[in-house]
């Protein structure tokens, strides 16, 4: 179910219109997209961006908690930003932006981890998809640099992500909580 959530307001109404149309909530997976024309390089729109997206996660989660206490195993996934996101010489404000989410996410673990409630992210890599297409294409350097630094030599496509959080989704990763999967074909450097 996807869900639009301009701000934190439409939380609680996004989480029981989820839960309405689904007949409950076992798992939430956020991935919070990210529109922008260029890869982020200013730290000022980096500082704004990550902000947006950590109060968006923090209100989802909040409003999805006294859902997910019903199920027999309640899953809380996030999907870090796409590496494409940044441009090659940002380098610094990608690590932050993964550093920020990480302790996010081990906060909201402790959180809920009484209620047998997982909360784990995913950090893709350079991935293909529908805006980072577009990117690419008007980047072709960025593209190159994200092929370079995945020790795969390609990049990602959603389905690489898809299944990870379909693993982290699961009663396999029942003991799996408060931390990040990368998905990015074994970066370099």
């Amino acid at each position: 179910l996807a869900l639009r959530l301009d701000g934190d307001e439409n939380a609680t109404s996004a989480i029981m219109a989820a839960e309405g149309q689904l007949g409950g909530l076992d798992a939430v997976i956020v991935c919070v997209g990210l529109q922008t024309q260029k890869p982020l390089s200013d730290a000022a729109a980096h500082a704004s961006v990550v902000q947006d997206r950590l109060v968006s996660i923090r209100h989802l989660f909040k409003a999805a908690l006294p859902k997910m206490k019903n199920s027999p195993g309640g899953r809380f996934i996030v999907t870090g930003m796409l590496r494409s996101s940044f441009a090659p010489d940002a380098e610094d404000l990608a690590r932050q932006s993964e550093k920020l989410l990480a302790g996010l996410i081990g906060e909201l673990a402790v959180e809920s981890g009484q209620f047998g409630i997982t909360v784990n992210y995913v950090q893709p890599g350079a991935v293909m998809t529908r805006e980072s297409r577009r990117i690419f294409n008007d980047n072709r350097d960025l593209r190159d640099f994200c092929i370079r630094r995945s020790a795969a030599r390609r990049l990602g496509e959603a389905l690489d992500v898809a299944k990870v959080v379909l693993f982290l989704a699961s009663d396999d990763a029942a003991f799996v909580s408060g931390t990040g999967i990368p998905v990015d074909g074994g970066r370099e450097g």
